[in-house]
């Protein structure tokens, strides 16, 4: 069963398999480096809480803590994703284990469907590097995340997930939580 090239199909599907987990490993390790860059900014939204809550600032200590929300929220998303990744990864390192011809053939759809489904993956990182960026201008980021707090349907839930990074970080909701 051989190609024009001289290789067999099942040596050009394990070549594409193993492609494939290449670029899931690349894709992967973009995601933690993305997922670490988020918790460091999470961090620095925490000190920047403190320090507006030592100032009586109610309003930006409520802006901020939405932020640090959003930006759990998006950690959340990517970690699912590489989780996703991670079984990708798994079928296609079981598939070319124990490839032969005819399940070579066979591999093809299931993985060809959860591959076209990560491959939103990029687009998903594009969101959140540019939202990174508008995050980095404070008026963009304030108006951005007081309309998408005011969208939202649940008031209280983002309420409630406010007051938990206030108990996270010891502030006193009494003082914050009324303005």
């Amino acid at each position: 069963a051989s190609m024009g090239n001289g290789k067999s199909k099942e040596e050009t599907v394990k070549e594409k398999a193993r492609e494939w987990q290449r670029q899931i490993r690349g894709e992967s390790r973009r995601i933690d480096r993305d997922i670490s860059r988020m918790r460091q900014e999470e961090e620095k939204l925490k000190k920047e809480i403190k320090t507006m809550a030592e100032k009586g600032q109610a309003a930006s200590v409520k802006t901020l803590a939405r932020q640090v929300v959003r930006s759990r929220a998006a950690v959340a998303r990517l970690e699912r994703t590489k989780c996703s990744m991670s079984a990708v990864n798994l079928h296609l390192t079981t598939a070319v284990a124990s490839m032969s011809t005819a399940s070579a053939l066979k591999m093809s759809s299931g993985v060809m469907k959860e591959m076209n489904r990560l491959m939103n993956v990029p687009e998903l990182q594009r969101t959140m590097e540019d939202m990174r960026q508008e995050m980095m201008r404070a008026e963009i980021a304030d108006e951005m995340m007081e309309e998408g707090f005011q969208e939202s349907d649940d008031e209280t839930e983002i309420d409630s997930a406010v007051a938990r990074v206030y108990e996270e970080l010891a502030l006193d909701k009494s003082q914050l939580l009324d303005t």
